[in-house]
């Protein structure tokens, strides 16, 4: 019993008031920015997803395991029934995903929206899979805890049009620690792996980001090159607002300056390596899980 109310205590009782709206802006504001960055895509949508695509469908294929199918094996199946063409079926699929994030931005039937948008999400990174990188776990991991959160109970068309009861503090309170445990762990072991080795203290790992070759940084990097102490100041900052980020966000009277601090450095991720999208998830997740939820007046509509 004793362990029972350490856990409880862990979990619930000491958060004190939730506000729900930061599990209705991670529904809104989540779906919305996997939307955009799927349609930012669209553009190129063939040389990935084409049948003559920059890697082929079934050389693409022949390289993953079997464990989540890619538009290539949907196709295969489809035609042993029926005669369809390769480029319908990915279409087919690029615009359930659509649809899918959509009516989840809206809370339309919101946990069927978020394990549609889920398993789509899967298929089309399953059939690209040597393109994909960290915006694409990010959005894979959100779309999840999508999925499994009450995201429907609050500012959706669920709620709405079915009357569906809010969660009280104390399902919230499972929902948002298991939420912060997870980034809490997740920021810990990034910045321990960083710490383990000698480029990120001396500034060596700085300095290879941001001369490898990206086109979408909105700075030279040789502006860098006659700042070295900025460099090896970057890296070791990096390192312990990583390696500390448990303690920063859990000691209250640090929490807010630790969560801008980490939201600059996603913002410099985002304007030096190019990695916008990766850096607006990674901003959205700080928020929804570190600073919305101890807002006692704010809502979804604040300006």
């Amino acid at each position: 019993m004793l362990l029972v109310n350490r856990i409880l205590d862990i979990f619930v009782y000491k958060i004190g008031f939730i506000n729900p709206v930061w599990i209705s802006s991670f529904r809104i504001y989540g779906s919305l920015i996997f939307l955009f960055h799927f349609l930012s895509i669209l553009p190129d949508f063939h040389t990935f997803w084409g049948q003559n695509a920059i890697v082929n469908p079934d050389i693409m294929d022949a390289n993953i395991d079997n464990l989540m199918p890619t538009i290539y094996d949907i196709h295969q199946l489809i035609n042993k029934y029926a005669a369809l063409g390769f480029q319908t079926v990915a279409n087919t699929v690029a615009i359930i995903y659509i649809i899918s994030l959509i009516s989840l931005a809206l809370g339309l039937m919101s946990k069927i929206s978020a394990a549609i948008a889920l398993l789509t999400h899967l298929v089309l990174m399953q059939s690209i899979n040597i393109f994909i990188y960290g915006v694409d776990y990010m959005t894979t991991i959100s779309l999840f805890y999508l999925l499994i959160f009450p995201v429907g109970k609050y500012h959706s068309l669920d709620n709405y049009l079915l009357k569906k009861s809010n969660s009280d503090n104390f399902e919230q309170g499972i929902y948002l620690r298991i939420f912060q445990i997870h980034w809490c762990l997740a920021y810990f072991f990034s910045g321990l792996s960083k710490a383990l080795g000698p480029t990120w203290w001396n500034g060596e790992a700085i300095w290879k980001a941001l001369n490898s070759y990206n086109q979408a940084s909105l700075f030279n990097p040789e502006l860098w090159v006659h700042y070295p102490y900025i460099i090896t100041f970057l890296g070791i900052l990096t390192v312990l607002l990583e390696l500390l980020f448990p303690i920063g966000v859990s000691v209250k009277i640090l929490r807010k300056p630790w969560i801008v601090s980490i939201i600059l450095m996603h913002i410099a991720i985002g304007a030096l390596l190019g990695l916008y999208f990766f850096s607006i998830v990674m901003i959205l997740i700080n928020l929804v899980g570190f600073w919305f939820p101890y807002f006692k007046t704010l809502t979804i509509f604040s300006r």
